[in-house]
Formats: structure tokens, sequence, C-alpha cells
């Protein structure tokens, strides 16, 4: 059959994010073709959308070869086909094949889809990538890797620093790996819904991507984003170029993240990578002991770009937005 090369890397990357190159389980690695779906299974994640093929074509191929061997041709069509154990695509000149398992959907477990989706809030997607930036990367505080869903709002917490993001989500208190949620935050979610084991995003493609929800109790962190009485204001300085500047080099690192060091009169903020660093110093109105805090770019972008009130003492800088909180643990210099 014949398929349009560019619709066809659209949908694989539909259902990327449930593609895992570590020994999971088996197939992780894998998209699964069956009944004019593609599927993807990793254990966390999984994704599914019609694959535009015929519907009694059936098997498995290596995720990250396919789409990449298909980005790598010009061709706006080509014919597919399934010859032994390889799937042939065949431009106008030339073939390639890549192998496939024809027995690949005996091992990929089934996820629940729920009977009823939500309408997703415009600022939805927004709302959680920048939540999910402040979760922690330590699995040994397994619950704290995750982002906490309640029906209002939903935050993240990695012990040095707070986001709570007021937000109609639709759903009902859930926990979910940060890390889960990224690969699939890149898409456009139109509607959301839940099942017992799943959280399930729908895109405006047509993809259903679901995370598992984690059982554990999620700690109550509000009281560490309220203001205390004797609170200092303080006023941020514009921070645009100077976040754009350091994450040149916090982006070579996977969680890349901002020092900022406040002292009388001044704020450094220090981005550092495998190949260079950033220092840039800007004039504050601050008079207290020196103290430091660690951020992302994109949260530290978030707070500047849209905080209305800043307060800080000695241990804690607490900002309110007009749909946020937020809360830094402040580490005192010498």
């Amino acid at each position: 059959m014949k398929l349009d090369r560019n619709e066809f890397i659209e949908r694989l990357e539909a259902v990327a994010g449930g593609l895992s190159n570590r020994e999971i389980i088996d197939q992780a690695d894998c998209v699964v073709f069956k009944s004019g779906m593609m599927r993807t299974f990793n254990d966390e994640i999984s994704c599914q959308i019609e694959s535009g093929l015929e519907d009694d074509f059936e098997g498995a191929v290596r995720g990250k070869a396919l789409i990449e061997s298909l980005k790598k041709r010009q061709a706006e069509t080509l014919v597919v086909a399934v010859e032994g154990n390889a799937l042939i695509f065949k431009p106008a000149k030339g073939r390639w094949r890549i192998k496939m398992n024809l027995e690949a959907d005996a091992k990929l477990p089934s996820v629940d889809l729920p009977k009823k989706w939500r309408k997703a809030s415009a600022d939805f997607v927004h709302a959680l990538n920048v939540v999910r930036t402040s979760a922690g990367k330590d699995d040994s505080r397994f619950v704290m890797t995750c982002v906490h869903f309640t029906p209002d709002h939903v935050e993240a917490c990695d012990d040095f620093q707070i986001l709570r993001y007021s937000l109609k989500t639709g759903l009902g208190e859930s926990l979910v790996r940060a890390s889960s949620l990224e690969p699939i935050l890149s898409h456009s979610i139109t509607e959301v819904g839940e099942t017992d084991s799943w959280l399930h995003f729908k895109t405006k493609l047509g993809a259903i991507c679901s995370c598992r929800r984690m059982v554990e109790d999620y700690p109550d962190v509000g009281v560490f984003i309220r203001r205390d009485d004797g609170m200092e204001s303080i006023k941020f300085p514009e921070l645009k170029e100077t976040i754009a500047a350091a994450s040149v080099f916090t982006n070579e690192k996977r969680d890349g993240m901002l020092q900022i060091k406040l002292r009388s009169g001044k704020m450094l903020v220090v981005g550092e990578g495998d190949s260079g660093r950033s220092e840039d110093q800007l004039t504050v109105e601050y008079g207290g002991d020196p103290i430091t805090f660690v951020t992302s770019p994109q949260l530290l972008s978030e707070i500047v770009g849209r905080g209305k009130n800043f307060n800080i003492n000695v241990d804690r800088l607490v900002v309110d937005g007009a749909d946020f909180e937020y809360a830094a643990c402040l580490g005192r210099d010498e």
C-alpha cells in the first residue's frame, strides 16, 4: 500500500513517548502495529494512534530506527509492504527494509481507556511543563519525583523548591512521574481522562497517551508556600537576556540548573555546562545576608515573568503569581 511519508512520521512521533531503550519489558523499544493502530508501551507510558495502514497489517518494529530511516528520505510517497519478517519501504528509486517481529502483540499489555473524556484547559500543557521542572530527580525520594494532580491544581517539589499551579485539571487526585509527562507534553493536549491505574491525554492529532498512576501519599507542601510575617518584599530585575545566555550552557546537561546568588544590592546568575560557564551580575534592592538558591531556566523565567509578589527572609523565597505559588529554600553563604 501507499502512504504519505510526512504524515506517517507525524503519527510515529505522536506515540514515541512510549518508547524506551531500557530493557524494562519486552518490546519497550518497538512500535506495534495491529488492527489499524500503532502502539508503544514502556510500563509507565502507553501511546496509541490510528496507523494509516491496513487493518490486517501486524508486527513490531524498532521505533527509533523506523522514525530515523523515514526522516532520512525525501520522497513524499512510499510504498510499504511485508516480505517475510521485514517491513519494506519503496520510494520511487531504491528500497530499504527493517526487521519486524510478527508475534509482538502478544507481549504488549492492554491499557483500559476512559469512558468519559473532559476538555483540557487552554493552559494545561504550559502549566504541567513548568511544574514538572520543579519535581525531584532522586529515586530514593520517589514521591518527590512525581507531579501531584488535584481537581484544582498541580504541584511538584524537589525538597528545595515547590511550585503549585492553579488549574482545573478535570482529574481526581493522582501522582504521575514527572519524567513520564515530559515526552507527552511536547504535543497539544485537547482532552483528559482517567482510569484506576492510568491518566490519559488525548492529543490534537488523535493520539492517546497514558501515564501510569503511582500509588503513594503526597505530602502536604502547602505550608511552605505561604508567606510568613516579617518577610521582606523584593523586586527581581529583568532576566530574559541573562537566562537565555546562561541556558546555552545549562542546556548541555540533562537537568541543567541555574544558581542565583543574592548579595547586598546585587544578584549573580550562574549557568554552567560542559563547554563553559555564564555569570551575569545585576542590580537588585536587597540588603540581607548572602544567600543562594537553585532552579531551572524555565522555572526562573516563569516566576520572574509572571510573578507579582516576591517575598524573602533568611530561609525562603516566596513568589505569588496570578495562577501560581512558588517557594525556594535559601542557602546561606559565608
